[in-house]
């Protein structure tokens, strides 16, 4: 008879990040758009390890990684709030864990792809610059070595930045008190 496994099963917890970077968009009309991304994203979440003999581990774990989305965005109500999705590419550069099983990885395979689908409101500060509030989930599509357990995991994030249009724009007015 097989002996069982030490590792009874794995949980994991999803936990804030943080991220930066260079969000550029380029309008086809006023509800249509396309944009790139070049982002440092932290993504954090944290480990539950649960053995058999019932005791309990945990770790949190940050992969540091940039992300490449290539995102078209459409306003169905031709005003600032915006549905975007589409494909991005993600190199992980390292993970770091502390806690139980505690280091920093390397990995020969760094590579991540999926969908990146979100919500975006747009305040408008200029006719080419806006401050954009984000909601984004990523959904992983690929099995990386790097990755290993955590292909499953997607992760939501949630911006704040400024950003410059490209392209067509409206002239807007902006209202001074």
């Amino acid at each position: 008879m097989p002996k069982a496994p030490a590792e009874r099963n794995r949980t994991y917890l999803e936990k804030f990040g943080s991220i930066a970077g260079i969000h550029l968009q380029y309008n086809f009309k006023r509800n249509a758009a396309i944009t790139l991304n070049c982002l440092y994203e932290q993504k954090n979440w944290e480990s539950d390890y649960r053995y058999y003999t019932g005791t309990k581990q945990k770790s949190d774990n940050t992969f540091h990684e940039l992300t490449f989305p290539l995102l078209f965005k459409y306003s169905p109500f031709k005003r600032n709030f915006f549905i975007c999705a589409g494909p991005y590419l993600g190199i992980i550069l390292k993970k770091e864990v502390k806690g139980y099983e505690e280091g920093n990885y390397v990995y020969p395979n760094p590579f991540e792809a999926g969908a990146a689908l979100g919500m975006s409101f747009t305040i408008p500060v200029s006719n080419r610059i806006s401050i954009i509030l984000e909601g984004r989930d990523y959904i992983n599509v690929t099995a990386s070595k790097a990755l290993s357990d955590y292909t499953k995991m997607n992760t939501a994030t949630f911006q704040l930045g400024v950003f410059y249009k490209f392209g067509k724009t409206e002239q807007i007015e902006i209202k001074k008190r």
